[in-house]
Order: C-alpha cells, then sequence, then structure tokens
C-alpha cells in the first residue's frame, strides 16, 4: 500500500511528471530529461520520487525488450 501524498508533495510530484515526460515529439533533448524536487528535511522528498517513478512507468507505452543480436 502507498502512502497518500500531502498536498505540497502532490504539485512537486506533478511538476516532476510534466518535466520528464517526452515531449509530443518524441525526442528527448541533448540535455536529457532532468529535475529536482527541492525541499526542507522531512517533508518527504523520497516518497515524492517514488510516486514520480510511479507515475512515469504507468504513462510509458509497453515495449518488447531489446535483445542483443535482433536489430529491428
Amino acid at each position: 500500500m502507498t502512502k497518500k501524498l500531502r498536498p505540497h508533495q502532490e504539485e512537486a510530484r506533478d511538476g516532476a511528471v510534466r518535466l520528464l515526460t517526452l515531449p509530443a515529439s518524441g525526442l528527448v533533448p541533448p540535455e536529457g530529461l532532468r529535475c529536482q524536487i527541492r525541499a526542507a528535511t522531512w517533508p518527504g522528498k523520497s516518497l515524492t520520487a517514488v510516486h514520480v517513478a510511479g507515475r512515469l512507468h504507468a504513462e510509458r507505452p509497453e515495449r518488447e525488450p531489446h535483445r542483443p543480436g535482433h536489430d529491428r
């Protein structure tokens, strides 16, 4: 069971997901997709990051894993 986020954590999660979602073109910028969650000690940054990862994983389309020697 995943712990529910507080309002400030939800806001941070939504902002991070927005920054880490691929653009409509599907092309990753040369500098990559990165962000930081900055907050004081103990506001739940790690829990927020877990929710960000879960949201990004849920939104990512399923892909067949790459098998070496089987180039597409």
